[in-house]
């Protein structure tokens, strides 16, 4: 139970994600290893996202996310917590190179940087608020139960914004330049 109960705090900590960064830094070799896979699980993940679309593709990683805070919210066993990693791994490696192309496609290389720092500022909230909601919640009652409910509902509820999501629509002055031929 103890051990359980830390790897659970743990995978809460980095709001999901902490336990990936570190496994994402654990060595070259490691990198070096696992490049066959990673080629794999890319063009696996290719395949998808061109057959589903790239919005409904990220709405499914999301509701991966989710579902694996709630498999951490029921369950405190060693196999279900390994589960929920392998859920959250492969959905946080499938939306997260995504989202950097469909902003880099949508908004150009110009702005790109610009994009990418502003919506980082806002998905590290998730990584700062996270853990500490977890941790107040554990506190008050306990248990990590209705923090992992609370936000694996939170993940689950924003993959509708993937679903609405459009592209966006082209600013006057490139309108007029792409109809004359300049872009």
């Amino acid at each position: 139970m103890q051990v359980s109960l830390s790897i659970r705090t743990y995978f809460s900590a980095g709001f999901a994600s902490g336990c990936f960064r570190s496994m994402q830094s654990t060595g070259q070799k490691m990198m070096q290893a696992s490049q066959p896979v990673q080629s794999s699980r890319r063009t696996m993940a290719i395949t998808l996202e061109t057959f589903f679309g790239r919005f409904l593709f990220a709405a499914v990683a999301m509701l991966g996310h989710a579902a694996a805070m709630f498999l951490l919210s029921f369950s405190d066993a060693s196999p279900a917590i390994v589960a929920a990693a392998i859920v959250h791994g492969l959905a946080w490696g499938a939306r997260g190179p995504l989202m950097t192309a469909i902003r880099a496609e949508y908004y150009g290389r110009r702005n790109s940087a610009k994009i990418m720092g502003t919506s980082s500022l806002i998905v590290q909230l998730g990584t700062v608020i996270g853990p500490l909601f977890a941790g107040y919640v554990f506190d008050q009652t306990g248990s990590y139960q209705l923090a992992f409910l609370t936000l694996g509902s939170l993940t689950g509820a924003s993959s509708i914004f993937f679903v609405l999501a459009r592209r966006p629509a082209l600013p006057q002055r490139l309108r007029a330049a792409a109809e004359a031929g300049e872009l």
